[in-house]
């Protein structure tokens, strides 16, 4: 059976602009309070499989999109971070797909965003600040889900229908973030790597998720 066809593509990243108080502004790095609250927005790309070399599924290019928000749960600890995310993946890729539904019934289609993937988690996190100048290392973990959507417009099927299909499970993620603080939040990248429970779209389209991602982020303080 004919594997999906995927077209790689270079994610073009803008620069993320940070919102700031004058106070902030004229506030010298180190001197916030470590424990504040902090938001950040992520953009980057992600190498997103379900299942392995015999999924139709199998090492997709994504587009993947995060938001997240952390705070320390303990004033006395500030590096020890608590908090939650969701990230939003989409793969761009018009080329042919082939599914074969539950029931055995034969599906061929394309669709300008086949796959996209939906992730929430909460996080624990270390942020180790290195030397005076604003640098840090942030190594953490994530446990939430993954819930992913398959939609096609079939040119050649059985099912009669547009092929839309969604699935879950369970997930876990390691990351690290390495950045530096600028006036008012920080910046920096982010690297991580997730591990999902088997997602079972068809006989030939379904197994365990894995992603690794990498990417930008910026964030405020608050």
């Amino acid at each position: 059976m004919r594997k999906p066809r995927t077209v790689p593509f270079v994610v073009t990243v803008g620069v993320i602009g940070f919102l700031t108080t004058s106070a902030a502004a004229d506030t010298p790095f180190g001197e916030r309070p470590a424990e504040a609250a902090d938001f950040s927005l992520g953009i980057g790309y992600a190498h997103f499989s379900i299942g392995d070399s015999d999924s139709a599924l199998e090492g997709l290019d994504m587009v993947r999109l995060e938001a997240s928000a952390t705070m320390a749960p303990l004033p006395r600890v500030p590096q020890l971070r608590l908090g939650a995310a969701l990230g939003f993946g989409f793969v761009v890729d018009n080329a042919s797909f082939v599914a074969v539904s539950d029931e055995g019934l034969f599906a061929e289609g394309s669709g300008d965003i086949p796959l996209w993937a939906l992730e929430p988690e909460l996080r624990l996190s270390w942020r180790q600040h290195v030397g005076d100048r604003g640098l840090f290392v942030e190594p953490g973990v994530g446990v939430g889900a993954v819930f992913a959507r398959i939609s096609l417009d079939t040119e050649d099927t059985d099912l009669g229908d547009p092929y839309d299909e969604w699935e879950e499970g369970l997930s876990a993620r390691a990351f690290l973030n390495v950045g530096f603080e600028v006036a008012g939040g920080m910046a920096g990248l982010q690297f991580s790597y997730m591990r999902g429970e088997e997602l079972d779209f068809a006989p030939n389209a379904g197994g365990d998720v894995e992603e690794f991602y990498v990417g930008l982020f910026g964030s405020i303080r608050f």
